[in-house]
């Protein structure tokens, strides 16, 4: 069940079947066209938020001890050194940001990796709907100045961040401490996937070689940490809790190729 969700994305591409087997959807949204072009399931047009309340005063108090939810069983894997693999990054941030951390993501290759991610507080994890370009950067910073007392960690693609780097601006001058994990490709990996599934012939134009995102940030007086490994990644992350002002760590990143 869905409440103000956008549930079928345009953006990005990924294989297999709308819904697990045995599944079913019923959802809210105050999107008229989300609902019409919903793919399956039912989807109501209304307020998410007034449904939302009708549902909760409709279903019984869990009691206490009862079953909670548990996190998927997953092989983690926080070692190694640069360049790390979208899942390495993922599991080493994950092992290491501080418990009530606030996670931004706009970076292509792990937006069907989002579950290696645990989240168990609201308001925690925020991400575009369906590819809102440049749109992770200064939502971090809106999100570090509107709630200071807690650690905002922004996953971002090297080419996300070129769409908004002015925004590094604003997070100078007032000083809003933003923790900037940077992962670097060097390729156009949205594109890349549509390309495979459109079976267009690979190009140089999805290779994004010699973007400086350390240079950007240090133009704009942001302080730029570095990372060899993952134990180095891990504490820059760990460190989010005791920032003072905007961090940035450029991450090298595997290509997906």
């Amino acid at each position: 069940m869905t409440f103000g969700a956008a549930v079928f994305r345009y953006h990005q591409f990924v294989d297999g079947d709308l819904l697990p087997p045995g599944a079913s959807l019923l959802g809210v949204t105050s999107d008229p066209d989300e609902a019409t072009r919903a793919g399956m399931g039912v989807l109501h047009v209304g307020d998410p938020s007034d449904a939302m309340e009708r549902v909760a005063a409709a279903v019984d108090e869990r009691p206490a001890g009862g079953d909670r939810w548990e996190p998927l069983a997953i092989e983690r894997d926080s070692e190694g050194s640069a360049p790390f693999s979208a899942s390495q990054i993922l599991d080493i941030v994950d092992h290491a940001k501080p418990d009530d951390s606030v996670i931004f993501l706009e970076w292509t290759s792990a937006d069907a990796l989002w579950w290696r991610l645990s989240v168990d507080r609201p308001r925690s994890y925020f991400f575009p709907a369906s590819g809102g370009l440049g749109w992770g950067l200064p939502a971090a910073i809106g999100a570090g100045m509107a709630v200071p007392g807690r650690p905002i960690i922004a996953l971002i693609g090297d080419g996300a961040m070129q769409y908004t780097p002015a925004a590094l601006w604003t997070a100078v001058k007032h000083a809003v401490p933003v923790t900037f994990v940077v992962c670097q490709n060097e390729e156009y990996g949205a594109l890349q996937r549509f390309a495979s599934v459109m079976e267009v012939p690979d190009a140089p134009y999805l290779d994004l070689p010699g973007l400086a995102p350390a240079d950007i940030a240090r133009g704009y007086g942001v302080e730029v940490l570095n990372v060899a490994d993952a134990a180095d990644l891990a504490d820059v992350v760990a460190g989010a809790s005791s920032a003072t002002g905007p961090r940035l760590v450029v991450v090298p990143q595997s290509s997906s190729r």
